[in-house]
């Protein structure tokens, strides 16, 4: 189940966020209007680059995840045209945005995440933070990683070398399997 946050001011942007995920919606539907801080990761991705698995990374080493916030306002500008992802903290918001270049190996993207909110700047540092590492690890070009799952009373004894990479729900528990490197 999820909840819906629209954003206060001009245009259609909302927030997507899961139940189990901790929303101050208050702070959060004016968040947009508020200074924001944009720094840009070095990291590219080029044509036919799956953003999944940076996505799926994010939400298992952010502490509150990651949400959907699609839509269109001035000012906005999410890394895609049907919106961006998010990560949360508190009354604070970091999306993920795009700029395009060239370099020897031709066109690309670069990732870059913008903060607003309350420690805006704090959460997109620690965003960038934790894509420079997904990067460093390998990226789109490690292996892709596993997945275990289990129900019931049985999902207290699948467990993982890194805690980051359990997803905890209500009846169930998915460890995702990040393959080392090196």
């Amino acid at each position: 189940m999820y909840t819906l946050v629209p954003m206060a001011g001009e245009g259609s942007v909302r927030l997507e966020t899961f139940s189990e995920q901790d929303v101050d919606r208050d702070a959060l539907r004016t968040v947009l209007d508020r200074q924001q801080t944009k720094i840009y990761t070095g990291v590219k991705f080029r044509q036919g680059s799956a953003w999944e698995w940076l996505y799926l990374y994010l939400a298992c080493v952010l502490p509150n995840g990651l949400s959907r916030l699609p839509g269109r306002r001035p000012g906005f500008t999410p890394h895609f045209g049907w919106g961006s992802m998010a990560a949360l903290d508190g009354g604070s918001l970091a999306y993920l945005t795009i700029r395009e270049g060239e370099d020897e190996k031709g066109r690309y993207w670069e990732v870059g995440v913008i903060g607003h909110g309350e420690d805006g700047a704090g959460l997109a540092e620690r965003v960038v933070h934790e894509i420079r590492a997904w990067d460093a690890s390998g990226g789109n070009d490690a292996p892709a990683p596993g997945f275990r799952m289990t129900v019931a009373e049985s999902r207290d004894r699948l467990t993982a070398d890194d805690p980051r990479f359990v997803v905890d729900k209500p009846y169930s528990r998915l460890v995702v399997d990040w393959a080392r490197q090196g």
